[in-house]
């Protein structure tokens, strides 16, 4: 087993295998932060109507809307899941946010992801994404619950988006079906005006944020190199660390490759070829994403040029710098920063409000949704 690239950033390698097990969801937590995006997708509806196309006593009438002859007693239907300050969340608002994102994650990896263990612990990916969730309807309701304090409403025109928003995800379904899987005009109206306000809160909190970001501050470079490892792993993933005789041997292969790839007519494809990192030989980084030996001197070179053989504890690197200045990877950096400003001003305020919270979960409610299954039902 080769090595990882972890070995250049600014991880450890017990931390880089966490990142990246739990990638997915941290990118949803940033969503969250920036509360930019409706968690209801008009897709859900679709989707909703064809798992009830699955149900035995389901039949469709003319038009293609799904009719449920009978509906069932709802225990839970109503009951209030989450307080948060003045506001409440139901049991089936917290079942359409778990739907949304449960569909997701199987679309990216498959039906079988919830059972995964993503820690040392023992966390599950359907406990991962429960209490993602849970941090995320709790974050929106105390944002909201702070629009009377600020002034801050909904206009009638973004009152009658939120209505036509609710009309056309709820076209999708007869009056029996809504009522059957727990979804109605309400909950949807209310989910979506909910991310509104939060979202106006949000820009209304960070209007004056700095915007301007230089090429220098945002700079991504992009290099290609060679890796020969100090250590290698076996077949179950633990490191070997090698003998003085194989170390002495990586170190002669590595100046060797130096050698052969100042005449390589390709060195992407010569440090395909012979690189140890078993995940990717070229990368797109900014100053402060690489281990400080690396950047001096990978930051130093030409365009073109090849380092020589840079020794470290993991193992022999030789670079080639590709670009200085990759301009969308640079853009795209722009936004990131002009992001991070954003949050760092909001999260002022949002910290005072998580220090006055009154937050009031029903844990008997919340831990009986099973999300390996079908929610909605």
């Amino acid at each position: 087993m080769k090595l990882s690239t972890a070995v250049f950033y600014k991880l450890d390698e017990t931390s880089f295998k966490c990142a990246k097990a739990c990638a997915g969801m941290e990118d949803k937590m940033k969503k969250i932060k920036r509360i930019g995006t409706i968690v209801l997708a008009l897709t859900l509806a679709t989707s909703l109507w064809a798992c009830s196309k699955n149900k035995g006593s389901d039949v469709t009438n003319e038009d293609g809307i799904t009719v449920v002859p009978e509906v069932p007693a709802q225990e839970k239907q109503g009951k209030t899941v989450l307080t948060v300050n003045n506001l409440t969340v139901s049991y089936e608002e917290a079942v359409l946010y778990l739907q949304s994102r449960k569909e997701e994650i199987e679309e990216l990896y498959g039906k079988d992801v919830w059972s995964l263990v993503v820690d040392e612990d023992g966390t599950t990916y359907e406990q991962l994404l429960k209490d993602s969730v849970y941090e995320e309807i709790e974050y929106l309701m105390l944002v909201c619950s702070k629009a009377e304090e600020l002034g801050i409403t909904l206009s009638e025109d973004e009152l009658l988006d939120a209505d036509e928003f609710t009309a056309d995800f709820t076209s999708n379904f007869s009056p029996e079906a809504l009522d059957y899987y727990n979804v109605n005009k309400g909950v949807v109206n209310k989910i979506y005006r909910d991310n509104m306000l939060a979202n106006k809160i949000y820009e209304s909190l960070t209007l004056n944020v700095d915007t301007e970001v230089s090429d220098e501050l945002a700079r991504q470079a992009v290099f290609q190199y060679i890796l020969v490892g100090k250590y290698g792993y076996d077949a179950n993933g633990n490191r070997i660390e090698y003998t003085k005789e194989q170390l002495e041997e990586s170190k002669t292969r590595a100046y060797k490759l130096r050698e052969e790839a100042l005449d390589a007519k390709n060195f992407y494809d010569f440090a395909a070829a012979n690189s140890d990192d078993e995940n990717e030989v070229e990368i797109t980084v900014g100053k402060g994403d690489m281990k400080e030996n690396l950047e001096k001197v990978a930051f130093a070179l030409d365009e073109g040029e090849i380092s020589d053989v840079i020794d470290t504890a993991d193992g022999y690197f030789i670079f080639r710098c590709v670009s200085l200045l990759d301009r969308n990877a640079t853009d795209s950096k722009k936004e990131d920063i002009i992001i991070k400003r954003q949050e760092e001003a909001f999260d002022v305020e949002y910290n005072k409000w998580q220090g006055e919270k009154e937050v009031k979960l029903n844990k008997e409610i919340w831990n009986s949704i099973d999300i390996t299954g079908e929610l909605v039902k």
